[in-house]
């Protein structure tokens, strides 16, 4: 109930602090273990928390991944992390104007018994080879190859869980299903200790951003609003951004650093020009 009577004076007289602002983050849902990814978005995460203590309070929350957009409508408290954003999330969410992390696009995965080129137009070869596509059902994959899932379901093998998409690793390795959606860094990690997986390829898709942002997404209530203005504050400190930018340079190849290394640096000066010049002379 003071939560409750804290957030009603929060929001209709502005009295009081941050340290009444809470907010609720799913847990177990991103394994940490193999997935690139998932490793870099809770380590960034957990420095923002960092940087947010004794402003924000952070409660774990239990959700089902298959549930994690309704949950978002229905919890005020609810934020989540390293999601695409799109149109249609953006009305479902408040979304953070930095990005939290960001990865080479997702590529086209292949078993190697396909003749397909280093590019590929994805329509055109799902048409030309009658490829059956493994991607996961509540994962956006950017606008783009969204609309064509939508557009050509037949084309595509869904999993529902994480696990699903585990067990789809190794249908894709035996054969049974053609390609998976995917960043090649996740697979790469996965299959590390694999000789086998070395007959996987990976394909750029043609009409594709280089890169794909991962942002805080927050519920539209009061709540989230608030959440997402403290993240952004946090985000603004040039701290954070080098802390980022060290992360990349520890996690990556050199030639897929300095590209996420350049697409970050532009997305924070498109949304902070003056934190971007402060930024710019310390990175050149």
């Amino acid at each position: 109930m003071r939560l409750i009577i804290a957030g009603l004076l929060c929001v209709f007289s502005g009295l009081c602090s941050a340290a009444y602002l809470r907010i609720q983050v799913p847990t177990g849902i991103y394994p940490a273990i193999g997935e690139a990814p998932t490793d870099i978005g809770a380590t960034m995460f957990a420095h923002l928390t960092r940087l947010l203590e004794g402003k924000v309070e952070i409660e774990s929350l239990e959700v089902d991944p298959k549930q994690e957009w309704r949950i978002l409508q229905e919890n005020p408290y609810a934020c989540f992390y390293n999601k695409v954003k799109t149109p249609e999330r953006e009305k479902l969410a408040i979304f953070s104007r930095f990005p939290m992390v960001a990865f080479p696009s997702f590529r086209l995965v292949t078993n190697g018994k396909l003749s397909l080129p280093a590019e590929i137009d994805l329509a055109t070869a799902i048409t030309e080879h009658h490829l059956k596509i493994g991607v996961a059902k509540e994962r956006s994959y950017g606008e783009h190859i969204d609309k064509l899932i939508a557009e050509m379901p037949h084309a595509f093998v869904f999993t529902s869980s994480y696990q699903e998409t585990l067990a789809q690793r190794q249908l894709l390795l035996s054969g049974k299903i053609d390609a998976m959606l995917e960043y090649s860094e996740v697979m790469l990690e996965y299959f590390r200790a694999n000789r086998a997986a070395r007959q996987l390829k990976f394909h750029t898709i043609s009409g594709e951003s280089p890169v794909v942002f991962g942002y805080i997404a927050c519920a539209r209530s009061s709540q989230g609003k608030m959440a997402i203005a403290e993240f952004e504050n946090a985000m603004r400190q040039n701290s954070y951004f080098e802390y980022m930018i060290n992360m990349y340079r520890l996690a990556f190849a050199e030639t897929e650093y300095f590209l996420l290394k350049s697409e970050l640096e532009k997305a924070y000066h498109r949304t902070n020009h003056i934190t971007a010049q402060r930024l710019g002379k310390r990175l050149r």
